[in-house]
């Protein structure tokens, strides 16, 4: 016998149920006084109150249970008697939930009742219900205090990204725990170091192109000045004879090839390649493996808004590429037209089937009589249209009165 059946509370409950039934007793009996008979009154309560096992005895004669069309009053304790005298004690001990009183009968005589029912078993009822219910409050108030910190660690991280936003690079992103949540901070501060990095690296290299313009502009400057220099002298005529006209003006010459090699090597400092754009790349996967990931996704949603699902078929082996973010976006357009339109008391059927020349996902509902939702603009069709246009694929649906089907069908590629 465990500890919770041998407690003081599982036995006080019982006796106060014992105590009530036979309250109830008496009182039923001081109700009936139109009725002669205290046994009839006696056997309408007990009919009434058909969770208890009751006997009632007068001076050791049993009065009931008894037969109520008995001829004679021998007939009525044929049935049995109770040794008034014989010790309760013993028998309370051997069972929790019999017991014994008295009551006070139309006449007013005294009669002993023995009251037996099975209310050990509602005290764990009861108290299994009320186990149940300590847990989904206890697992609430954890899932809201949960829910608060995360929405405090949010706005922590909320403020440092604003202050990575006004420029302030120095301020370390606050990282809490190794969940999601900790990992985006843990990027966040990574991708801070790395604008912080960034940042530097481009000042310096800001600095270093400064420092090279100041340092070209004194280069140029140099055989500019000179190459001014002998241009003057030829304009105004200084010089004596043609060997030495010919002289300057290989000079000129000399110093215009030294500012072009400077002004060359310049640009090439400063060219910065080619304004060629990088397609976008996108992830790719094969489809029985990222529908697989996608449907198992689907489900769960579905399952926490209160729907069932019941998914047959396989996609498993199917070597066909598709896009995973398309393809992504295809089941959360059919996710949320379920959650809208779809009957939560109906199982929503998802179907996989794996062809010779195609694979199809097939997902049908029970159309809710009352949508969550009145808004109807189309969109979502026309998106899953286009997207499995697309990815290379086929959309397809039907709607009766009471069930809507979609279909995706993936041609197979050789």
């Amino acid at each position: 016998m465990n500890i919770v059946e041998t407690s003081e509370l599982k036995s006080s409950f019982v006796q106060s149920r014992l105590v009530s039934d036979a309250d109830s007793l008496q009182k039923y009996v001081d109700e009936q006084t139109g009725l002669v008979n205290d046994v009839k009154a006696i056997n309408d309560w007990d009919k009434s109150n058909g969770n208890v096992l009751l006997a009632v005895s007068v001076d050791g004669r049993v009065i009931y249970p008894t037969s109520l069309t008995a001829s004679s009053a021998d007939d009525a304790n044929t049935i049995y008697t109770l040794d008034e005298n014989d010790d309760e004690t013993e028998d309370q001990e051997e069972y929790d939930d019999f017991y014994r009183t008295e009551l006070t009968l139309s006449d007013g005589e005294k009669a002993n009742i023995y009251i037996y029912a099975d209310y050990d078993h509602v005290f764990f009822i009861l108290l299994n219900n009320s186990a149940i219910a300590i847990a989904v409050v206890g697992f609430f108030v954890l899932f809201v205090l949960g829910i608060h910190r995360r929405i405090s660690y949010i706005r922590e991280l909320e403020a440092d990204v604003v202050a990575m936003g006004s420029g302030d690079l120095d301020q370390a992103v606050t990282v809490v725990g190794d969940d999601e949540l900790g990992s985006l901070a843990h990027e966040m501060d990574e991708m801070r170091v790395s604008f912080a990095e960034q940042m530097a690296t481009e000042q310096r290299a800001t600095q270093a192109n400064r420092d090279l313009v100041t340092t070209m502009s004194h280069d140029l400057r140099t055989p500019l000045t000179s190459l001014l220099l002998y241009v003057q002298i030829l304009k105004d005529g200084r010089f004596s004879g043609e060997q030495q006209m010919q002289g300057y003006l290989d000079k000129i010459y000399d110093r215009s090839m030294q500012i072009k090699s400077l002004s060359d090597s310049l640009f090439r400092h400063f060219l910065v390649g080619d304004n060629v754009k990088e397609e976008q790349e996108h992830e790719e996967g094969p489809l029985g493996t990222v529908m697989e990931d996608l449907l198992s996704g689907f489900v769960a949603s579905l399952e926490a808004a209160g729907f069932t699902a019941d998914v047959a078929g396989t996609l498993n082996g199917e070597g066909f590429p598709v896009d995973v973010e398309k393809l992504s976006r295809v089941i959360d357009n059919l996710l949320s037209n379920a959650l809208k339109y779809a009957d939560a008391a109906t199982p929503i059927q998802i179907t996989a089937v794996k062809g010779d020349t195609q694979c199809m996902i097939t997902i049908s509902n029970a159309i809710a009589r009352t949508p969550r939702s009145s808004e109807s603009t189309g969109i979502g069709i026309g998106n899953i249209k286009r997207l499995m246009g697309e990815l290379g694929g086929m959309f397809s649906y039907q709607e009766s009165n009471s069930t809507y089907t979609t279909r995706l069908k993936f041609p197979r590629r050789a």
